[in-house]
């Protein structure tokens, strides 16, 4: 411990943010308040307030992300996965984050459901999803070497965007849960999507 940590005047050990003080963005008919001050890596929490027949699409985040939303009041139907689910007051339901996902108020009351991710949505986990699908990549270009499109490692890193990585990673993650065999799936999906 140094000097000047011993002379210092000692730091709260609470810190208060009042209402107002915290991002909140409009999206759809709905109002969404981020709830957490700080970051949490993989973490996100919000407050959605969705007014009477009001309507929200949410925005599909990184594959494995889990989604949980609580009805605190009035009433919300969220639809994922071609499901619908009507949420009363108290109702729970945990789904993937990483697909198509809206909210809507049927009610004539205002609903506000609570919305948290926990995932892989800090910067790193992204990063290291990134590097995974260009080792992915350059993998897929030594097996379709030979082939007739004859590509190299480095046409194949050039060509894994970031859309690439999430769209290869959500087919990999849709037919299978194994981590095991979601590399071939993977490949299986890199090879047709090569292909086109």
């Amino acid at each position: 411990m140094t000097i000047e940590e011993l002379i210092s005047i000692p730091r709260a050990a609470c810190e208060f943010f009042p209402f107002g003080s915290l991002p909140t963005r409009e999206q759809g008919d709905a109002r969404v308040r981020r709830l957490l001050p700080h970051a949490i890596p993989g973490m996100e929490m919000d407050r959605i307030e969705l007014p009477p027949r009001g309507r929200m699409v949410g925005i599909p985040h990184t594959p494995g992300t889990q989604k949980y939303l609580t009805c605190d009041t009035g009433e919300i139907v969220l639809v994922a996965a071609g499901e619908k689910w009507h949420l009363h007051e108290g109702d729970v339901i945990a789904f993937r984050g990483d697909q198509r996902h809206s909210y809507s108020n049927p009610g004539s009351e205002l609903g506000t459901p609570w919305s948290s991710s926990r995932g892989w949505s800090d910067r790193a986990s992204v990063k290291r999803l990134h590097s995974t699908v260009r080792a992915h990549a350059v993998e897929g270009a030594r097996l379709l070497e030979g082939r007739r499109h004859r590509a190299s490692a480095s046409d194949a890193v050039r060509t894994a965007t970031y859309d690439d990585t999430v769209w290869a990673t959500r087919q990999s993650l849709d037919r299978t849960s194994n981590p095991r065999n979601s590399a071939k799936a993977w490949m299986q999906g890199y090879r047709s999507f090569a292909s086109r």
